[in-house]
């Protein structure tokens, strides 16, 4: 009896969709976050605005292992510098950029609430709506 193999969203197996995605060219990060969103399961993935890729794992054992594929990618050594994640599987990745002059500000702002400068996130007159 073969065994059965686990799927991505594609129907690739999740093996080769490691491979796929750990050796994809670093010179077409959009095309790699595109690759992704396709194979991602369970509609956890998508450009939410213009270059800006939101990934969820939700926990399941195949976006775990594209997540992981992704950081062996050399890629990853350019998007971690525009990225934002945070534990449980939740990554958030600009590759715009305008997406990356936001997501610059957010970080920003959670590094100055994080040192204490301001009490709140909510504190309006440090805190802007992006």
């Amino acid at each position: 009896m073969e065994e059965e193999k686990i799927l991505t969203e594609d129907k690739i197996p999740v093996e080769e969709a490691y491979e796929m995605i750990k050796n994809w060219s670093y010179r077409d990060i959009e095309g790699l976050m595109k690759m992704l969103v396709s194979l991602w399961r369970a509609d956890r993935a998508k450009e939410t605005r213009p270059g800006l890729w939101v990934f969820s794992t939700g926990g399941l054992y195949e976006n775990e292992v594209l997540l992981h594929a992704l950081k062996k990618n050399f890629a990853w050594n350019i998007i971690v510098w525009d990225s934002l994640e945070f534990p449980g599987g939740f990554l958030v990745v600009a590759t715009s950029k305008s997406a990356k002059k936001k997501l610059e500000r957010i970080k920003q702002q959670i590094v100055k609430w994080a040192w204490g400068k301001f009490k709140t996130p909510t504190d309006e007159r440090k805190w802007r709506k992006y």
